[in-house]
């Protein structure tokens, strides 16, 4: 008997066992009497990677060390003093912040901050010296 598993999107290849073993797809399988058999399929597993450019910090909810497809993290960036955050890039793009996230795969989410830019006016205030036979007011 030719067996065939076919697993849904983000699921592993079974791993058989009962009357067959091992992870063969497809799996030849002799029948010489009563047999019970059983594919187990296993949710992929997907990382989430944080990177920062500038000065501040990414937390993330829920923190796990490995996501399934479909999982929702909710990542929030904050800046250190001077510094204010820009966009986010890679695996998420936008300032939205905090930003939700669909996990679908392996992600590299890169925040990145600014300096802030202050422009100050500089008002001088030189003597004047009269010229010679001018009154000064």
């Amino acid at each position: 008997l030719a067996l065939a598993a076919t697993a849904d999107v983000c699921w592993t290849v079974p791993a058989w066992s009962g009357g067959l073993t091992g992870s063969t797809n497809p799996a030849e399988l002799t029948i010489t009497g009563d047999t019970t058999l059983t594919a187990t399929f296993t949710q992929e597993e997907y990382t989430l990677t944080l990177n920062v450019v500038g000065e501040g910090e990414v937390t993330h909810e829920p923190i796990q060390p490995t996501y399934h497809y479909g999982d929702v993290v909710t990542l929030t960036a904050t800046a250190d003093p001077g510094w204010t955050f820009s966009a986010w890039s890679g695996g998420l793009t936008g300032s939205t912040n905090p930003a939700e996230l669909t996990i679908t795969g392996d992600t590299i989410i890169t925040a990145t901050f600014i300096t802030h830019q202050v422009y100050l006016p500089i008002i001088m205030r030189l003597p004047i010296s009269p010229r010679p036979g001018e009154a000064v007011d």
